[in-house]
């Protein structure tokens, strides 16, 4: 069963990480890659695949 308050805040803190680096690093390259370490280290590796395979779709209209 989930456990929706560590799922939420782990959320909660993968998404103060991420606006920190939007906001400190000015390079987009490093920036998403940055970006991208957070998510996998605080969410775990299955739920971040899942989340950039969505914006994969979402932005190019296919898997």
């Amino acid at each position: 069963m989930i456990n929706w308050r560590k799922l939420f805040l782990r959320l909660l803190i993968a998404s103060l990480f991420c606006l920190y680096i939007q906001w400190r690093v000015k390079d987009k390259k490093i920036r998403k890659v940055q970006t991208y370490l957070v998510l996998s280290i605080v969410l775990g590796q299955e739920l971040v695949n899942l989340i950039w395979q969505v914006i994969d779709y979402l932005s190019l209209g296919k898997w």
